[in-house]
């Protein structure tokens, strides 16, 4: 069931491999793209094989603990690759004991199992998108490379593509008595940005990805949030 399911842009799942990395913990999340090979590394608590067995119901879940977090965005992260018809969508997440291995094809059974890991310096996660003829992503390569520069550019931790730092944080260009503020499974930033659009902003993030914006007609005019 949940194979079937798409984001309104199918390479949104990029946004949803960043979200899941920074619900983990990472502290570094690496990207690179060729014509036919997406992957993207990240530090940070690794994934249980327990976690693959139980992937797909995850996406339903509501629960807000950091780990179900990025169980239920890796979800629909693969799902959502796996719409694109690639070769194979493959996770694997490794500390310093053990390597856990999850292989996706589409209308194939997944393949799941445990070993050895495979550098016994790292624990890393590494999610592994490969197309099945060589032009899939280089079609959609300028659409991953904007969700990630535009999208993305909350993301609390460095997030590099192409080896260039892409984040931002919680900033905004421009703008005026910038505060911050955080408080239990939230953070925010708020300020004046002088040429923007007369009504207050408020940007919603969520683990370093821009989900939505609302625009506040009663609300102090040129705010930001």
């Amino acid at each position: 069931k949940l194979q079937e399911h798409r984001f309104r842009e199918p390479e949104e799942f990029v946004l949803s491999l960043v979200r899941c990395a920074v619900a983990k913990g990472a502290t570094a999340i690496h990207v690179d793209i060729d014509a036919d090979d997406l992957r993207l590394t990240f530090d940070g608590r690794g994934f249980a094989l327990s976690d693959f067995e139980q992937l797909y119901p995850s996406a339903f879940g509501t629960a807000p603990a950091a780990d179900a977090r990025a169980r239920r965005q890796l979800a629909l992260a693969v799902s959502a690759a796996l719409g694109l018809e690639p070769q194979f969508v493959r996770v694997t997440s490794q500390d310093g004991t053990s390597c856990m291995r999850l292989e996706c094809r589409p209308g194939a059974a997944d393949e799941l199992g445990a070993g050895p890991p495979q550098d016994v310096a790292a624990a890393r996660t590494s999610i592994h998108v490969k197309a099945r003829w060589r032009d899939l992503l280089e079609g959609r390569r300028a659409k991953l490379e904007a969700l990630l520069r535009l999208r993305a550019e909350p993301c609390p931790v460095p997030l590099t593509l192409y080896g260039r730092d892409v984040a931002r944080g919680l900033t905004f260009q421009h703008a005026h008595g910038l505060a911050s503020a955080k408080g239990r499974g939230f953070r925010a930033a708020v300020g004046f940005r002088p040429g923007d659009q007369a009504v207050a902003l408020v940007h919603w993030i969520m683990d370093g990805g821009w989900i939505g914006s609302h625009s506040f007609p009663d609300g102090p005019q040129n705010l930001v949030a």
